[in-house]
């Protein structure tokens, strides 16, 4: 897989996520496609509209996305699979939590944006397993 496109795909998803600390909406309008979706941790469902409303309640205060395994669909299309550790503040509670995630991302007019993503939480340290 090309180098700069996993350049660019993890740019985008740490931007997603240093997004949270300031409530960046105009960064997540630009980098979640229009029909985006996702299964959060909490198994719940969720559309585009419904994660930009949710900036505002939990702050991201540190994250760490380890080693991840890249899966290519086709030229358009790449699965990005990692183990993240997110440090979130929501009201006087901070709390840290892993979880393994996968992003589906697509380039839409020549700009790579977020289809679908899914974060499952975990108790392992260990980053999933290559192919």
């Amino acid at each position: 897989m090309d180098p700069a496109v996993q350049r660019e795909i993890l740019s985008g998803e740490e931007a997603l996520i240093q997004a949270q600390a300031c409530a960046d909406t105009a960064t997540v309008q630009r980098l979640l496609s229009d029909d985006f979706h996702e299964i959060g941790s909490s198994g719940r469902y969720f559309g585009k509209p419904a994660v930009i409303d949710s900036l505002t309640r939990s702050v991201v205060l540190d994250f760490n996305l380890s080693p991840r395994e890249w899966i290519e669909v086709d030229d358009h299309c790449v699965i990005l699979v990692y183990l993240a550790e997110v440090t979130r503040r929501r009201g006087a509670h901070r709390r840290t939590l892993r979880s393994f995630r996968s992003s589906t991302w697509r380039r839409e007019a020549g700009v790579w944006r977020m289809l679908f993503h899914q974060g499952t939480p975990t108790t392992e340290t260990e980053p999933p397993p290559s192919r």
